[in-house]
């Protein structure tokens, strides 16, 4: 996959199918003074970096998949870009657990990655927003119906305060310890587990 570079020293171009979609059929969300809604994926990026990952390149926090995913924003009026960002991407659980409607049949598994809030604007309920926001899109955009994320295990009690629930074992990614966790957005239950299936080593 190739990225356009733009004029902006450091600026990217990247063309999600999936946003640009979303962009006309998700209504924004307005409450209080956050408006949360569909954005470009470059606008994600700013926050990916400095939230995220500030002492690597810009480029460490670009990820392959980003033309197919849906990236959302959280806006509020004293800003022009997004104070929070979160991308969702259609991609299986690796663990080894499975899903599968009450009505019978497997739902998609939604996979979020990257999610940021700007550290000025943390504690106001606008990550709960975003989340909340992008949890609902995974379901009524994407068809998903389980949504899965690893999270820093600095963040996990926030994750599970709001349904999250922890599945496997911690792991690191370079010195920062990781925990995969899941929540279900539609209606389903796990049926069964293979012991022998592999565990993917595929790590936000």
């Amino acid at each position: 996959m190739e990225y356009e570079k733009g004029a902006t020293k450091g600026a990217f171009s990247i063309k999600s199918s999936h946003t640009e979609q979303a962009q006309s059929s998700i209504p924004a969300e307005t409450t209080l003074d956050v408006v949360c809604r569909p954005v470009a994926a470059e606008q994600t990026l700013p926050l990916r970096h400095s939230v995220l990952w500030p002492d690597k390149p810009i480029s460490h926090v670009l990820l392959p998949e980003d033309t197919k995913g849906l990236h959302l924003g959280a806006f509020v009026a004293s800003r022009d870009h997004p104070v929070a960002v979160i991308s969702l991407f259609i991609k299986p659980l690796p663990d080894p657990i499975y899903f599968q409607s009450s009505q019978g049949g497997a739902g998609l598994q939604v996979r979020f990655r990257k999610f940021a809030c700007d550290t000025t604007f943390q504690g106001r309920g606008i990550g709960s927003k975003l989340l909340q926001y992008g949890l609902s899109a995974a379901r009524t955009e994407l068809d998903g119906t389980m949504v899965w994320c690893d999270a820093r295990v600095t963040s996990r009690h926030w994750y599970t305060k709001r349904g999250l629930v922890p599945l496997g074992e911690i792991f690191l990614k370079g010195s920062v310890e990781y925990i995969r966790m899941y929540i279900d957005v539609g209606v389903s239950v796990p049926v069964k587990r293979d012991p022998y299936m592999q565990h993917e080593n595929d790590f936000q």
